[in-house]
């Protein structure tokens, strides 16, 4: 099998021989030739993708085409090796700035935006028949002091869905994900992508470019989905210990019926 083996002209030379399939892909959308550049590019600033096959980055480079992203161009889209039992592979990663460059795209959507907050800011956000969300940016851009992330996408008709993504639910998504050495060292854009991330699942459309956004996002789909079930899951169990124990708490007593219920509600109000 063919490698790059540290040569970025059998790359580009790969790639290029290569140009009419990535024109069709395109759609005229983007300049192959502009593709080539920056994909050779991003290669010789992260030189271990040479280690990988250059039908393995070709691949990473037609999915972004088909999602018109290009590598490396404001966080589009991320060419990440990964070690597979096959050996080391590229994979293509769709940044926060990819999703919202999709998001965009949306006929129905006028601006979105995504944002952290950090321990120090002037923060509050709540849920309700009107929406509130008031942030003054005064903490600095520390890992360690990141509190969670919102995304804000207005709609043209005068609506909007706001989404707020607690630093809880990052570190759950990061527990899951295959991908821990690209949360290790980028851990603030990683924790702006779960955020678009969860709002981008929420976004109506019906445009086939999501489905094809969120198949390259296997493992980050699933370990966000399997954050929110446990999440669920605990706060029910907690909820029925509760309940188990202001029964037994009731000297004997069996209670059923409307008082079972009213002790379940009274459970759940407590848990928050």
């Amino acid at each position: 099998m063919t490698m790059v083996k540290n040569n970025p002209q059998v790359l580009a030379e790969y790639l290029g021989v290569r140009k009419q399939a990535m024109m069709q892909i395109a759609g005229g959308r983007i300049d192959p030739d502009r593709v080539i550049k920056a994909t050779v590019l991003y290669c010789i600033r992260n030189p271990v993708l040479f280690n990988v096959t250059p039908a393995s980055i070709m691949e990473c480079v037609m999915t972004g085409l088909e999602l018109g992203l290009v590598p490396g161009i404001s966080g589009q889209l991320h060419i990440v090796p990964f070690k597979s039992q096959d050996g080391l592979k590229a994979v293509p990663i769709i940044g926060y700035g990819g999703y919202l460059r999709l998001i965009y795209r949306n006929p129905k959507v006028q601006s979105a935006i995504v944002r952290p907050v950090f321990e120090g800011d002037e923060f509050e956000i709540a849920f309700g028949i009107e929406d509130k969300l008031y942030h003054v940016p005064l903490g600095r851009w520390i890992p360690e002091q990141l509190k969670g992330v919102y995304c804000l996408i207005r709609f043209k008709d005068g609506g909007h869905l706001l989404v707020w993504t607690p630093r809880d639910d990052i570190e759950r998504s990061r527990a899951a994900s295959k991908m821990k050495h690209v949360w290790d060292q980028w851990f603030i854009p990683m924790a702006l992508k779960t955020g678009v991330l969860r709002a981008y699942r929420w976004l109506p459309y019906d445009d086939v470019l999501v489905d094809v956004a969120l198949a390259t996002e296997e493992t980050d789909t699933e370990a966000l989905l399997a954050a929110e079930e446990s999440q669920t899951a605990a706060k029910e169990e907690a909820v029925m210990g509760k309940v188990t124990q202001k029964v037994r708490g009731k000297e004997g007593e069996t209670a059923e019926g409307q008082e079972t219920q009213g002790l379940f509600e009274e459970a759940q109000e407590e848990e928050g």
